[in-house]
């Protein structure tokens, strides 16, 4: 019964940590996707500076139609101890696609990321 118990749990945290990785969480649907006519360097550099002021250590990622900066926030997850948040700006069509991934975390925080987002588009 331990067995039947143990190896299914075993499973399922080895495939959750696949979406703990950049690539697992742009994988899923973005969080929040907003639009800016400010240029991607501009819109992730407040972005990058606001986490910052905030205490978090961030990787900002320039590339060459935008960029992206990741923030590492600590949590209590078995699999890697640390929640992932990116956030993509890319030039599309003249303005810029913001997109931000995450874990599914509660409705308010992602409205409180949103907002902080918000101030810098």
């Amino acid at each position: 019964m331990t067995k039947a118990i143990i190896l299914p749990l075993c499973a399922v945290l080895a495939l959750a940590g696949c979406a703990h990785t950049s690539k697992g969480y742009r994988e899923q649907a973005p969080s929040v996707e907003l639009s800016s006519e400010k240029p991607p360097q501009a819109v992730l550099g407040c972005i990058n500076e606001a986490w910052q002021r905030q205490g978090n250590d961030t990787q900002y990622t320039p590339l060459p139609t935008g960029g992206s900066v990741a923030v590492a926030l600590p949590t209590l997850l078995i699999s890697t101890g640390t929640l992932l948040m990116l956030v993509d700006a890319e030039s599309v069509d003249g303005k810029t696609r913001v997109r931000l991934y995450g874990m599914a975390l509660a409705t308010n925080y992602y409205r409180s990321v949103e907002n902080q987002i918000k101030l810098c588009i």
